[in-house]
């Protein structure tokens, strides 16, 4: 461990006990964690709950440091510590024999051989040589280990990140409400304007423009395009609802997909249209242009759906023992 190299006299050493000598480095260090602390950047009371090595360790790293790698230096020092512990392990060994097996080795305890005799696949494996159904025979063996574990020393700690982050937001948010009231009295003194001109009239991204025939024939294919993916991912939230797979779907794939049929069907609607009235406006074209982004996410959560169903196969399926 590092070692302090300035001393003045009284006060506490770096290594936490009472001497007649202190590191200026390191009580300038522990005077920014209070002023950390005070301002609830930080868990400073948890520092005095350090062992006298970390509490040294940790004011020899923080002399070089202030603000917010101080605090994340604070942090991680209070709420982890190393110790050994020592701790009784129980480790399981698992053989696997057929069933005549089983029930020669556990004839003495009846509920558990029939426990074992009840489970199924992927639980038991089928021997390839001679395909017989095996079933595992557990036992367990005990041992005391020193191991050295990182555990929890308060079970308060200080998550400085996330309070800077919430400090950051409400500025962040302020920035929005005060820019959005800027943009509003922009807004207001536009529309002001506008008022004292001679009438109003219509912008261009308003006016309703012919489609000439190769657009027509555009949207036409992607309306064929639209059709096919809605039908086909309603055919994958269809096989997902079956009581054998419906456990196995998160519920906001199920909410996502709806959504998405929804959302193609109203752009396939929208298409037709169009081509009934061969007519479009700038903004009614620019909703319709986002039918590919539309079918891409369709066909990216579709393919989740799929590999749901392969991974539920693949489980269902009958596992064999390899060398």
């Amino acid at each position: 461990m590092a070692k302090c190299t300035e001393k003045r006299p009284g006060g506490t050493c770096s290594d936490g006990q009472k001497a007649q000598i202190v590191c200026h480095e390191c009580l300038a260090a522990e005077k920014r964690m209070k002023r950390l602390g005070k301002d609830g950047l930080c868990d400073f009371d948890g520092v005095n709950m350090l062992d006298p090595d970390e509490k040294a360790n940790m004011l020899v790293q923080a002399h070089s440091l202030s603000g917010q790698p101080l605090a994340a230096l604070i942090t991680t020092c209070v709420s982890q510590c190393h110790q050994k512990v020592n701790e009784r392990r129980f480790k399981l060994h698992e053989d696997f024999g057929n069933e005549n097996k089983i029930r020669d080795f556990f004839k003495a305890d009846p509920d558990t051989r029939d426990a074992i005799l009840a489970l199924q696949p992927p639980d038991t494996i089928v021997c390839k040589h001679t395909k017989q159904i095996l079933y595992p025979m557990p036992t367990y063996t005990r041992s005391n280990e020193n191991i050295d574990n990182v555990a929890e020393k308060r079970e308060r700690t200080c998550d400085v990140e996330e309070k800077i982050k919430a400090k950051k937001a409400a500025k962040l948010a302020q920035a929005i409400v005060d820019g959005k009231a800027a943009a509003e009295a922009t807004e207001a003194t536009a529309l002001e304007s506008a008022s004292k001109g001679k009438g109003k009239r219509e912008t261009k991204s308003d006016t309703p423009k012919p489609l000439g025939e190769p657009r027509q024939a555009q949207i036409g294919k992607q309306i064929q395009k639209l059709d096919e993916k809605q039908l086909w991912l309603q055919s994958k939230l269809l096989e997902g609802s079956a009581p054998t797979i419906k456990s196995s779907i998160p519920t906001i794939w199920v909410d996502n997909g709806e959504a998405m049929v929804e959302a193609l069907m109203e752009l396939s609607r929208l298409g037709n249209r169009l081509l009934t009235d061969k007519v479009a406006t700038k903004s009614e074209m620019q909703n319709f242009n986002t039918a590919k982004s539309q079918i891409d996410q369709a066909t990216t959560l579709g393919e989740r759906f799929e590999g749901i169903f392969e991974d539920l196969a693949a489980k269902t399926g009958t596992g064999e023992l390899t060398a």
